[in-house]
């Protein structure tokens, strides 16, 4: 089959609007129990190995755990930045969105713990909402983030693509959403800029929401996946009960997933023009959230 050519059968198309018809309908005559629920987020800016991450803490008994699960809430992020909706709006469809998940974690007193690098821009909202709302957020060395981001092939139910480019038509956040470049700017740009930009809007809100005073550890997914003590420590954050430590200290030998064929250099082998739109988008926030310029 031709995943370029591919469109949702009938069948499929009912299927999902009874689901959106029942969901909207559950979610709002549960509202407040959904509001109640445990709600733990691990947020990113991609390419950081929270998918594998939330894999593994699904593991784990009290917690039901899903990485980017659907209905995406891309469009809600986007929506939330550009301000063009209010915010019960938003907050309202997340509920729609999520209930069913929210739900189960409730009755079952358990943790709905969902790791998806789009929350990062509804945060704030979760954390003014749900008063048993906790958050992580999970960063990467950005050479290494803009090698495995320019490389990674997606695939989705109607095509295969990589981040950014012409085949992605997902609703995402940009820099044309913030004043500072026009769309014509922006779709000009390479990708290697839009990537770089990808991950300083994604720290720069991190960041942000640290300053309002929200309690997000940072976690680095070089030490993650290698230091016993960190991955205790995420667990902990995360409001999953101590009990559950032992079970965690065996689930993070798993293997991950790892990008095996690189379309991009070294950053030692960078050209010019790479180094210098590299500096000048990313010098900004490297010190901040802990890395370092390795050129002079």
């Amino acid at each position: 089959m031709n995943r370029r050519n591919y469109k949702p059968t009938i069948k499929s198309k009912i299927l999902y609007k009874v689901r959106d018809s029942y969901s909207r309908y559950y979610s709002r005559i549960h509202r407040d129990e959904l509001l109640e629920a445990k709600y733990s987020m691990i947020l990113s800016p991609g390419r950081t190995g929270t998918r594998t991450l939330g894999f593994l803490i699904n593991e784990l008994t009290d917690v039901i755990s899903r990485h980017e699960p659907r209905p995406t809430i891309l469009d809600l992020a986007v929506m939330h930045t550009k301000v063009h909706k209010q915010q019960k709006y938003i907050l309202d469809e997340f509920l729609v969105r999520r209930g069913l998940y929210l739900k189960k974690a409730y009755q079952n007193s358990q943790i709905f713990c969902e790791s998806n690098y789009g929350l990062t821009y509804l945060a704030d909202i979760i954390f003014e909402n749900f008063e048993n709302s906790k958050a992580v957020f999970v960063t990467r060395d950005p050479y290494d983030y803009l090698r495995s981001a320019y490389s990674k092939e997606h695939e989705s139910e109607f095509n295969r693509h990589r981040l950014f480019d012409n085949r992605d038509n997902r609703n995402r956040i940009n820099i044309t959403l913030f004043d500072k470049y026009s769309h014509l700017e922006w779709n000009n740009m390479s990708r290697f800029e839009m990537l770089c930009w990808n991950y300083r809007l994604y720290h720069e809100k991190y960041l942000n929401l640290k300053d309002q005073g929200f309690n997000i550890p940072i976690y680095y997914f070089e030490k993650l996946f290698q230091d016993k003590h960190e991955q205790i420590k995420i667990i902990k954050d995360l409001g999953i009960k101590e009990t559950e430590t032992n079970l965690a200290r065996s689930i993070f030998t798993e293997k991950r997933n790892t990008t095996k064929n690189f379309l991009l250099d070294e950053h030692y082998d960078w050209d010019k023009n790479k180094i210098n739109t590299f500096k000048e988008i990313l010098y900004p926030i490297i010190e901040k959230i802990g890395y370092e310029f390795k050129w002079s």
